[in-house]
């Protein structure tokens, strides 16, 4: 095998791919297509959701969400940011593995092998991904659990306004940042001279 196969087959045995060999690449992207855009609307809604409870919890402005009352959307909000950042990476490498299929033998290192394998196979742990942002989701998730428990009457859920915003700062900016590695590396083998 080359180095080509081995990256295709490294592709297709990814968790996050979960594709057989004959699957039709085009039929997942335009799948994951769908789920992207699904995770997007409801991430983004939810996220409007919990932006302006938190602007009207310190401003003290009357807006329709209540921060108190709204810790099952911050628990749907952070597991749809969740979502959309790996239905984003695998649109990215199903459009790899479609450029590796259609194109023409190319010879690489297998260095670019190993460390998409070990880029890839973080995302499937949170916690090895960042430690703080999976501290983070923890904080949240006890602060709305003690909420709901006590019918929202938490005094102290105030306090995890914080926590909550600097989740999201951290979130978008972990997306962004392995977005580019991911990019990075695909692109070096894109890049390559036929051979």
């Amino acid at each position: 095998m080359n180095s080509l196969t081995d990256r295709i087959e490294m592709i297709n045995s990814f968790e996050l791919i979960k594709r057989e060999r004959d699957d039709n690449v085009n039929m997942h992207i335009q799948s994951n297509f769908f789920i992207l855009m699904c995770c997007g609307i409801a991430s983004s809604i939810t996220l409007i959701i919990v932006l302006s409870s938190v602007f009207s919890e310190v401003f003290n402005v009357e807006t329709r969400f209540n921060w108190s009352k709204i810790g099952l959307v911050v628990l749907l909000s952070i597991n749809f940011c969740n979502a959309f950042a790996r239905a984003l990476y695998k649109r990215i490498i199903l459009k790899h593995l479609k450029f590796l299929e259609t194109s023409v033998s190319r010879v690489f290192g297998q260095q670019l092998n190993d460390d998409l394998w070990i880029l890839v196979s973080k995302l499937h742990k949170p916690l090895k991904l960042n430690f703080f942002v999976g501290i983070l989701m923890f904080v949240i998730l006890i602060g709305c659990i003690i909420n709901f428990f006590l019918d929202s009457q938490f005094i102290y859920y105030k306090l995890f306004i914080f926590p909550t915003l600097l989740f999201y700062i951290l979130t978008a900016f972990e997306i962004l940042k392995i977005r580019k590695k991911i990019r990075i590396n695909l692109r070096e083998v894109e890049n390559i001279k036929f051979n």
